[in-house]
C-alpha cells in the first residue's frame, strides 16, 4: 500500500511540474506576442497550436507515468502547477523577456537606421555585379 501511495505522490509532482511547464511554454508565446503584434487570426491560431500541443504533452505524460489512466488528482495537480507558476515566476520571467527583447528591438532599429544613413550618405558603396 505504502509503494502505491508513493508511486501517486511521484505522478502529483510530475504534473506540477508538467503544469509550470505550460505556463513556462505559454509564456514564450506572449513574449513573442509583445514583440510582434498579431492580429486576432493569428493569436487564435496560436492558442489552438498551443492547446492542441498541451493536450498531447499531457496525455503522453499520463500513458508514461500512470499507464494511461486519467485521475482527477493528475488535471488538478497540472492546473496547479500552472497556477502557482503563473502567480510566482511568470511575472518576473514576463517582464524580463519582454525588457531584453525590447533592447534587442531597439537596438536593431537603431543598427538598421544607422546603415541607411551611411549609404545614403554615399560612405558605404552596395554594388551589383553584372553576369556576363
Amino acid at each position: 500500500m505504502t509503494e502505491f501511495i508513493a508511486l501517486q505522490y511521484n505522478v502529483f509532482v510530475v504534473f506540477l511540474y508538467v503544469g509550470a511547464g505550460l505556463g513556462f511554454l505559454y509564456d514564450i508565446i506572449r513574449c513573442f506576442r509583445r514583440l510582434i503584434k498579431h492580429n486576432i487570426f493569428f493569436v487564435s491560431i496560436e492558442d489552438i497550436c498551443f492547446w492542441m500541443m498541451s493536450a498531447i504533452v499531457v496525455l503522453h505524460e499520463i500513458q508514461i507515468y500512470n499507464n494511461g489512466e486519467l485521475r482527477i488528482y493528475i488535471l488538478l495537480s497540472g492546473i496547479l502547477g500552472f497556477i502557482v507558476y503563473h502567480y510566482t515566476i511568470s511575472c518576473v520571467f514576463i517582464w524580463t523577456i519582454s525588457y531584453i527583447l525590447l533592447l534587442v528591438k531597439k537596438t536593431v532599429k537603431k543598427l538598421k537606421k544607422m546603415l541607411k544613413k551611411q549609404v545614403k550618405e554615399g560612405r558605404i558603396m552596395l554594388s551589383v555585379r553584372r553576369n556576363r
